[in-house]
């Protein structure tokens, strides 16, 4: 790259599996024809997409199905872990189908109720 020349030029970042939105930036790259005193300088915007990935070890169970007698209970303990690039909610529910519009409304109001829609028989083995 020099700075007499008007000609296309690629960069080419890359940033560690690791890289979290927090290490979006920039920096400057400064060229300079020393002869002429020509010099130039272009600014590089980075910028880290944030990743999603929650990653469950469902492997105590035996995978994600497993087969219960009806009115027995079991206790599985399960690794839960996110591997994304931000800090994130997991939702795990095994008892019913959550009503996740509502719990959503709930999180991003910022209240503290994030009931949602429990509402009926919820007895047995938890």
């Amino acid at each position: 790259m020099f700075p007499t020349w008007s000609k296309n030029t690629t960069i080419v970042v890359r940033l560690s599996e690791g890289a979290l939105s927090t290490d979006s930036g920039s920096f400057d790259i400064h060229v300079t024809e020393p002869d002429q005193n020509f010099s130039s300088s272009i600014t590089i915007y980075v910028s880290v997409a944030p990743t999603y990935n929650p990653s469950l070890d469902l492997s105590p169970m035996g995978g994600p199905l497993t087969s219960m007698e009806a009115g027995s209970n079991t206790t599985y303990s399960i690794g839960v872990e996110n591997l994304g690039s931000v800090e994130d909610t997991l939702l795990l529910d095994v008892e019913y189908e959550p009503d996740l519009a509502a719990w959503w409304a709930n999180y991003t109001n910022g209240s503290s109720n994030n009931s949602g829609n429990n509402t009926g028989n919820n007895t047995g083995g938890n």
